[in-house]
């Protein structure tokens, strides 16, 4: 038996943009590759430390994007795919309780649920049905079925009250 090579691409190196400070602290290091940004992009302040981190692929946001707030919380948690809001967002209060959600599917909230510090929920939205692909259109939805597996629990406790 005999094996076949695998051809492997030199990996490139990512050119690294990095921007400063007024104090000339680093405040964002950026990869590009192509002349697009590529790979993860991390922001600071001023007192060095890490406020976000965000994941590029060719130019688009692409995977998840995270801030903190300055004692090290998570303040949000974005998912991206291919440059658009896709999955859920999570939003926290700085005393680390869940603010808010928002589901996105390919660009498009279709849902919202708001929590008050206290984690009662103060404003929920189902703001639209996902169509699905519709026969004189080429652009393809999901169905509905991905949409009440990522509401999940959240979605459940909400309509248990």
């Amino acid at each position: 038996m005999q094996m076949q090579k695998k051809v492997i691409e030199p990996n490139i190196a990512p050119k690294i943009k990095t921007k400063r400070h007024s104090n000339g602290g680093v405040k964002s290091k950026t990869p590009y590759v192509n002349g697009k940004e590529h790979g993860v992009d991390t922001g600071w302040r001023e007192d060095g430390s890490k406020r976000r981190e965000k994941t590029w692929r060719d130019g688009k946001e692409h995977g998840r994007e995270t801030g903190w707030y300055e004692d090290g919380r998570k303040c949000w948690e974005l998912i991206w795919r291919a440059g658009q809001e896709n999955g859920v967002d999570t939003w926290w209060y700085e005393s680390g309780e869940i603010e808010k959600e928002i589901y996105y599917i390919a660009g498009h909230e279709y849902a919202r649920i708001e929590w008050d510090e206290e984690g009662n929920v103060s404003e929920a939205n189902f703001l639209r049905l996902i169509p699905i692909k519709n026969k004189q259109s080429s652009q393809k939805f999901p169905t509905p079925a991905p949409v009440a597996k990522q509401l999940g629990e959240n979605y459940r406790r909400y309509f248990a009250q």
